[in-house]
């Protein structure tokens, strides 16, 4: 699901709210009218309403402060026929989730707080991660003692708060982090995906074993569901490809379609994120010359080896 899709299916979701608020109150309204005694406070109130209104223009101070005295009785009234039937004057009225934009998730300006919540957790949810995301305010500069890690981990801490907050107006497009076991290279990866996704980016995240599996439903696919299986790759405005170099190298597919993939979204200007255990040598060994320019070009990507200790036992 893309993010146009994704947004059309909030919208459909608050219309439903919206209307289940209104359609709620007025069945509550036609049950109250079958009484007499409601009806015939209903009817006077508007009748006062409307009257007052027209007082009030006509600058009929004394008058009208009369009809606000009766107007204020009647409705004490209405409470009270309301309370005969076990309902109260809220019941009466669409009982909206959210009082600031009455369930539209619209505000003057743009999106309401309530819809920017919803469309954070349907973005986190389609983004394919199975917790929930590390963020920049979890991100511990001084949790090793190893002093080269730790000024590596500030370092990394700027530059990554920096891009996010200046995406898409910046140059470097692909991250590579390579490093060991534990060194932080998911946890930098995961806050960078929650800052983009707050910014209200679709964010993918996808296993080097699951891109190779999507790789190979795409070659081995011949009928009209073949592009879908690149285009859940392409269609992110970040994508993250965890642990390179773990997935078995499939002949004619995984480094054919993995320099198309990079291609692709560098054509399109979209930010790429890979994580591996493997250094350089390796990679440029495994999947050539093609994809290695693509990970490591200077114009375009950014490479960081992550050293010093497993910051996991750390956390604990």
């Amino acid at each position: 699901m893309n993010k146009h899709e994704i947004i059309n299916e909030l919208n459909l979701q608050y219309t439903a709210k919206r209307s289940a608020a209104q359609e709620r109150a007025y069945a509550n309204l036609l049950r109250a009218r079958k009484d007499k005694d409601f009806a015939l406070l209903e009817s006077r109130i508007r009748e006062l309403t409307f009257e007052i209104g027209k007082l009030q223009s006509e600058d009929n101070a004394k008058e009208a402060y009369a009809k606000r005295v009766e107007l204020t009785a009647l409705k004490v009234k209405m409470g009270e026929a309301l309370s005969n039937m076990h309902m109260n004057k809220y019941d009466i009225v669409p009982n909206y989730q959210c009082k600031i934009c009455n369930d539209t998730g619209r505000v003057k300006g743009g999106y309401c707080e309530c819809f920017k919540r919803e469309l954070y957790n349907a973005l986190v949810e389609a983004s394919g991660s199975k917790k929930q995301l590390a963020d920049f305010s979890q991100f511990e500069e001084n949790i090793s003692n190893n002093e080269e890690q730790t000024k590596q981990r500030k370092q990394i801490h700027i530059k990554l708060t920096d891009w996010v907050k200046n995406y898409p107006k910046v140059k470097t497009k692909t991250f590579l982090f390579c490093g060991g076991t534990g060194v932080g290279k998911t946890f930098i990866t995961e806050c960078v995906a929650n800052e983009m996704i707050k910014k209200g980016y679709l964010v993918s995240f996808i296993s080097a074993f699951g891109l190779n599996n999507n790789f190979l439903k795409y070659h081995s696919t011949f009928d009209e569901s073949k592009q879908t299986y690149f285009e859940v790759l392409t269609e992110p405005e970040l994508l993250v490809i965890d642990d390179l170099g773990s997935e078995p190298l499939l002949q004619n597919v995984t480094v054919e379609y993995l320099t198309i993939l990079l291609s692709a979204r560098f054509d399109e200007g979209k930010a790429t994120i890979i994580t591996t255990n493997l250094d350089l040598d390796v990679l440029m060994k495994r999947y050539g010359q093609r994809v290695f320019s693509r990970l490591i070009n200077k114009d375009s990507s950014e490479m960081f080896k992550l050293v010093g200790d497993d910051l996991r036992l750390k956390r604990k």
